[in-house]
């Protein structure tokens, strides 16, 4: 297999690892957001989060629950955001799930999710097409 952060889990290629169990690892970003910006993954590779089964998505969440305050506690952040990203449109670069801990400082001029009000009452619409629709 020729998947990047496969070949972190089996040592073939160095990290800065925070975070390791028989599971998960938890290892420093190569091209972070922000100082202390780091990656939780499951070791077994899956390509996307709907790839997981969900025990294993419990414990992902629950695992990344627990590292984030840390992470940002460490590094003295003010406050920190937790995100992934599902398929190439979404901006996944690396095809192997993983959750980003970005550490957040006030004034960092890292900006997420810059949508105008037009954008919003697009969206309010296609809400309500999906009202009650999911299971």
């Amino acid at each position: 297999m020729d998947c990047l952060f496969c070949k972190i889990v089996n040592k073939e290629l160095p990290s800065k690892v925070l975070y390791e169990d028989d599971k998960f690892v938890c290892f420093m970003d190569i091209n972070p957001h922000t100082k202390g910006h780091c990656l939780v993954i499951p070791k077994e590779h899956a390509e996307n989060f709907t790839a997981l089964d969900n025990d294993t998505v419990g414990e992902f969440a629950k695992l990344v629950h627990r590292i984030a305050p840390q992470v940002a506690g460490m590094m003295k952040a003010d406050a920190y955001n937790v995100g992934m990203n599902n398929g190439a449109a979404a901006g996944q670069v690396i095809g192997h799930v993983h959750w980003h801990i970005i550490p957040r400082y006030r004034n960092d001029g890292l900006e997420y999710w810059g949508i105008n009000e037009e954008e919003v009452s697009k969206l309010d619409e296609r809400f309500t097409e999906l009202d009650g629709k999911i299971k």
